[in-house]
């Protein structure tokens, strides 16, 4: 039975367990009610509003938490009843308040136990109030003072959103903003617990601790429309809010121990398959001996456990003598965990032995590794087969079942965290978001942390962070181990504070400790090596480009931008200031807003990451964990500027270029462009102060003031005096709002030529037979002046003896070509000088002519072209082997053979030694070399850069091999920026004592795309780098990796490519890359598609490449090899077109499809290439170039042809799609 009291004033009512099956009614109150439980208690105010305080949890005590309307909105109300009742089965207490403010008639229900309490919020709009047309409806949940937060510091969180990610950590850090929770989880040190389930309704999480008047932790929920009402915020819209607080320790619905766990590999039931018939991220083992698995190993769409496919492995010939085995690409795991490895196998014999394996690479050593295995006896049904292991001290894992002989079917592979294999789940991890770890794993999503930025009075940066100001900075307390799941501390704690001011970023750091190592003195060495703070910030927020500071106990400093497109030499001007004390070292740091480029778009947040690498301990420690490299910007937290606008830093500098002033003298302008990407015209003044390779300034600073409009204007600058014996300079940019006298930009360009007012380029590197050589001259002056000069070519001695002269007077107004007779000459090294009549030199360059009866490699430093059996061709290389061994020499026949089929024209090899195999010794390269001279096969020796004695390894080989007819050139160093550990002065050494064994045939170095960006190793005089052929490894097909910059994608391979060729007609070289052609394997998910393997030759192609090497032999993919061939001999057919007369320098672009035209024998060529994978219908208008309006154009490799109608060719492309035409008037 149920009684009503109705009462119109209750001064004060407190409820306990003592009242049952009761309801209390009034129609408003004046005074609180108070109602008592053991553990919490509830009070509910005169306007509705209420509050619990839960005793038993020190941190939701003393007013911390506030349940109702925000009180901005609450006015004017009206508390029409209030009920208390109790269910007679659940003993469950319920309140029921209803009321009316403003428009809104609502109803709260409280439902109340001992160890759990829900409210539930139920509105309707009765009125289209103010207050309603704004739309803000919202309830505060939860609010934690500032004043609670910092005396709960050390109390941990745990939290899901609504997207399913997770995170844990401690109220000391910031928690992730604007989070919209599924739950929210709290526990103390004494075992106090609370667990707020948000699953049905919007619950929004927000830090104000870190504004200008912080206000602590907030949670705000907002009411989701019941059925049957709108969106809408108007009258007639009805809506609910719920939640409900456990404060015992439970399994909740919204995921704190979820019942089922997530399948960490990719694609675990083989279905996906980009190339038909090969799932992507799974592939066979690779052997020494068998490159072609094809036989071996198929996609079987029958009799499958899972799905519709399962793996068939033919391993029936003992004769193979080889263990294949079924491997994932590598997975980033959580170090320290337990993980079970499981899947499903059957064979055609009872009792087939099988091994589950697991390798892990350790995150101290990159390429160190841990193994785990376990041998498994199949049967001739599917039966399913687990090992567990752990990840102590690794970072990646690779999962992988070896199969002895027989036949065996494998389908449904799962990873998981545990120590126990749960049911097989086919989807595999969901597509991991910009916020979840990068590096760990698909499933592991911890939040990045978050806070806002203060601003503060610029601090005294003398390397001690005691002024006044640091305490209104943002502070870090603490670090969290990268080996860690972001929750364990290192041994030596490591603390941070970051604030702004007007045009800075401002960072402090404490790093305890007593024994520390600081060695490193050079800026842009390799600081990480020592104790160091490493500072990573990504201001666009993408998760691709970014910039890494770091610096060590000295104060010696590290900078780097990390970007796969090519761009400035980044030398920021930032401040270090370091002390020491005897429990640590301390830090402060300015980095000016100007040290970065901001895209015209960019949001008032910034993503960073503060790291430490503590070499003493082997600890290595970040501010948000990164779970294995601190190179993963995914994982870099986020700062918040509230009041910034850094629209106003979008300026960039671009294209710069010296142009000599008169003909006679050293005075120059220097040409560039500024491009405003804010929002209005702004009145810009640019400071600019030249800086020759010694580091020396070389003139006076260079001012100027101008108002520039939104995008790109062209400025020039007169009067820089720059010495004789300077090549090529950088010039350090500083561009200032001349309003508020503040620095935009700061900018220092790349090494800039200084030219000399005229270019010179001998054709080949090398003369032997031939009658004459052509120069190619291009003067800076019009051909008008020039002529009233009388320039000449002279042609002097090594010894200095002028040996002849022709004219050198221009017909052109840019390129010349001079024929200058040498047949007649010896053999031996001569200058070539452009001169005027009065002797005053303008350039000069360096012919060569060796004796006819040595073998030499013929480059034509004008197009890149290499002379292979006296015809220019377009290089079609292949990785033989990486490592080659005595061992092999039987199976190198057989895949020479077939990489001559396959229209290649050059191999590589290289010559270190395989696992558990001896070093390729003389006679086997010798082998080698003969049979690729058989078969019309030029041979490149790759050296290993691990040789100890490297210059008398050089020698030895080189002395050995400089005179084998196959032999095309050597490379003498891969990927010195992307970790191959040479140092760019030993580049330089290694290139110059090659050349100097073997002139005659080409030296190069591969690097990664980034390498080339940053010019490593380019002589600082010059800044041509010491290499024959500009050479890149451009792999796109990457599942993830720690450096984007070191493999490419598609999106930056027409820059990349672009700058290689303009850097490439400086130094008179080739442009050469290694292309992507392997993939199921390492972090590689697949190999390129037929496709995209057309984009890979033909993009390039356009855009200036000379040669393409394919890593390696032999790709997975039959169709893919296939395609390859194709192409190559596409390319073969096409090389006397690629190294033609050029027609326009520039490649022709109309929306996605790039081309290039050339003029041959008579007729014009045109090479068009689709750069998007989408299709396109586009028009090219040829009849300026061509010099006539309509034609015909045949359709090369496709039979058919198109009607060129006033110079116009349309035509469609279908994604990455080439086409070739040939127009003939």
């Amino acid at each position: 039975m149920i009684n009503f009291l109705k009462k119109k004033y209750i001064p004060l009512f407190i409820l306990t367990g003592a009242l049952l099956r009761s309801s209390i009614y009034c129609a408003s109150l004046e005074k609180e009610l108070v109602i008592k439980q053991n553990n919490y208690s509830i009070n509910i105010g005169t306007r509705g509003q209420f509050a619990f305080y839960i005793k038993k949890i020190r941190m939701l005590s003393s007013g911390a938490m506030m349940f109702g309307f925000a009180p901005a909105q609450f006015q004017d109300s009206a508390m029409k009843e209030i009920r208390c009742s109790e269910d007679e089965k659940t003993g469950e207490k319920i309140i029921t308040i209803k009321g009316l403010f403003d428009g809104l008639a609502f109803t709260e229900t409280i439902n109340y136990q001992a160890d759990k309490f829900s409210i539930a919020y139920d509105i309707e709009v009765m009125e289209d109030t103010p207050a309603v047309q704004k739309g803000n409806l919202r309830f505060n949940i939860l609010k934690l003072p500032m004043d609670i937060l910092e005396t709960i510091a050390g109390a941990k969180y745990r939290l899901e959103t609504a997207e399913g990610q997770k995170s844990d950590g401690s109220l000391s850090s910031m928690l992730p903003n604007n989070t919209k929770l599924q739950y929210l989880e709290f526990s103390g040190a004494n075992g106090e617990y609370a667990f707020f389930d948000f699953s049905k309704t919007k619950a929004v999480l927000y830090e104000r601790r870190s504004e200008a008047k912080p206000e602590g932790l907030w949670i705000f929920s907002y009411p989701l429309p019941v059925e049957g009402s709108s969106g809408v915020i108007k009258k007639g819209y009805r809506g609910r809010m719920e939640f409900t607080v456990f404060l015992t320790p439970r399994k909740s619905a919204a995921g704190t121990a979820p019942a089922g766990k997530i399948n960490l590999l990719k694609n675990p039931s083989l279905e996906v398959c980009a190339n038909p018939g090969y799932p992507d991220y799974w592939g066979v083992g690779q052997s020494l001996r068998i490159k072609n698995f094809n036989p071996f190993c198929r996609l079987q769409n029958q009799d499958s456990w899972h799905g519709k496919n399962c793996i068939f492995i033919k391993n029936d010939n003992p004769q193979t003598n080889e263990k294949f085995y079924y491997s994932s690409i590598f997975l980033p795991v959580i170090p320290g965990k337990t993980y079970t490895f499981s899947t499903y196998i059957k064979s055609d014999r009872e009792g087939a032995a099988a091994y589950l394996a697991a390798r892990g690479v350790t995150i101290i050593k990159k390429n160190a590794s841990a193994y785990f295995s376990k041998p498994v006896k199949t049967t001739t049904a599917w039966e399913r087969y687990s090992m567990t292991f752990n990840t102590e001290g690794i970072s990646r894992i690779e999962v992988k079942v070896q199969f002895m002989e027989g036949n065996y079917f494998l389908d449904a592979l799962q990873l998981e965290e545990g120590d126990t294999a749960t049911s097989f789940k086919a989807e595999g991890p969901a597509e991991q978001k910009t916020d979840t770890v990068q590096g760990v794993s698909e499933t592991t999503t911890a939040m990045v942390p978050e806070i806002k930025c203060p601003v503060i009075a610029a601090p005294l940066l003398d390397g001690i962070p005691d002024d006044a100001c640091w305490k209104q900075a943002a502070h870090i307390p603490v670090f969290y181990l990268h080996t860690a799941a972001g929750e364990k501390e290192p041994q030596d704690k490591t603390e941070a504070w970051i604030a702004r001011g007007e045009d800075s970023l401002y960072l402090a750091f404490r790093c305890a400790g007593t024994n520390f190592k600081s060695e490193i003195r050079a800026h842009d060495s390799e600081i990480y090596r020592d104790d160091c703070i490493e500072i990573f910030a990504d201001p666009d927020s993408d998760a691709k480009d970014y910039y890494h500071l770091a610096y060590n106990i000295h104060g010696s400093t590290y900078d780097r931008e990390v970007t796969a497109t090519p761009g400035s030499s980044w030398e920021p001007e930032w401040e270090v200031k370091t002390g020491r004390q005897k429990d640590g070292w301390t830090s402060e740091v300015k980095i000016p807003f100007s040290c970065f480029t901001i895209k015209q778009n960019a949001a008032r947040t910034m993503r960073i990451n503060l790291c430490r690498e503590n070499q003493n301990l082997k600890q290595y420690s970040s501010w948000s964990p990164v779970f294995g490299s601190f190179h993963s910007p995914g994982r870099f937290g986020k700062i918040t500027f509230p009041e910034m606008d850094f629209s106003a830093y979008s300026i960039s500098i671009e294209n710069l270029i010296f142009k000599k002033e008169f003909i006679k003298g050293r005075e120059y302008s220097l040409q560039l462009e500024i491009c405003n990407s804010s929002q209005k015209p702004r009145r810009l003044g640019i400071d600019i102060k030249t800086i020759s390779a010694s580091g020396n300034i070389n003139d006076t600073e260079h001012k100027t003031e101008d108002t520039f409009p939104i995008g790109n204007k062209q400025l020039v600058i007169k009067g820089f005096s720059i010495a004789e014996d300077i090549k090529s300079c950088t010039a350090r940019i500083r561009v200032k709002d001349e309003e508020k006298n503040l620095v935009l930009a700061s900018f220092l360009s790349r090494p800039v030529s200084v030219p000399t007012g005229t270019a010179i380029l001998v054709e080949q590197n090398i003369y032997q037979q031939e009658n004459n050589a052509k120069i190619f001259v291009h003067y800076e002056f019009s051909p008008e002046l020039m002529r009233q000069e009388n320039p000449e070519l002279k042609l002097f001695s090594e010894k200095g003896q002028e040996l002849r002269s022709i004219p050198a007077v221009p017909s052109h107004p840019f390129r010349n070509v001079f024929i200058m007779k040498i047949d007649d000459l010896p053999a031996g090294k001569y200058k070539v000088v452009s001169c005027l009549k009065d002797g005053t030199e303008l350039g000069t360059d360096f012919l060569k002519k060796i004796s006819a009866d040595i073998s030499v490699s013929v480059l034509n430093r004008n197009n890149g072209a290499v002379m292979v059996n006296g015809k220019p061709e377009f290089i079609r290389g292949i990785l033989l082997q990486e490592s080659a061994s005595d061992d092999l020499l039987p199976y190198y026949r057989q895949w020479i053979k077939e990489i001559k089929e396959k229209n290649f024209n050059v191999i590589e090899l290289g010559m270190k030694a395989p696992y558990q195999m001896s070093e390729i010794t003389e006679k086997g390269i010798k082998e080698i070399l003969d049979y690729a001279q058989e078969t019309g096969l030029k041979v490149i020796l790759w050296f290993s850069d691990r040789k100890k004695e490297y210059n008398s390894y050089l020698e030895d080989k080189m002395g050995k091999f400089r005179n084998h007819p196959a032999l095309l050139g050597w490379q003498i160093v891969d990927e010195p920026a992307g970790g191959g550990n040479v140092s760019e002065a030993e580049v330089r050494v290694r290139y110059e004592f090659a050349k100097k064994l073997d002139p005659q045939h080409i030296s190069f170095m591969n690097d990664v795309p980034v390498g080339f960006q940053k010019r490593y190793g380019a002589y600082p005089e010059t800044g041509i780098l010491p290499t024959d052929a500009l050479c890149i490894t451009y792999y796109p097909i990457a599942d993830h990796h720690e450096d984007a910059a070191d493999v490419g994608n598609f999106d930056n391979c027409p820059a990349i490519f672009n700058d290689m060729k303009q850097e490439a007609k400086k130094g008179g070289q080739a442009v050469w890359f290694w292309t992507q052609s392997f993939g199921y394997r390492w972090n590689w998910k697949r190999t390129p598609t037929p496709e995209e393997a057309v984009y890979l030759a033909y993009v390039p192609l356009v855009h200036g490449a000379t040669g393409i090497l394919h890593f390696m032999y032999r790709p997975e993919v039959e169709a893919l090899w296939n395609k390859i061939s194709e192409l190559n001999l596409e390319l073969s057919k096409l090389s006397p077109v690629i190294f033609a007369e050029p027609v326009g320098d520039a490649v022709i672009i109309a929306e996605t499809v790039h081309g290039l035209l050339r003029k041959h024998n008579g007729s014009f060529y045109f090479i068009a290439v689709n750069t998007a994978a989408s299709p396109r219908t586009v028009s090219f208008n040829l009849g300026a170039l061509i010099g006539f309006d309509n034609a015909q154009a045949q359709v090369i490799f496709e039979n058919r042809k198109l009607v060129c109608t006033k110079g116009v060719i349309c035509d469609t492309f279908s994604g990455y799609e080439r086409h070739v035409y040939g127009v003939k008037k």
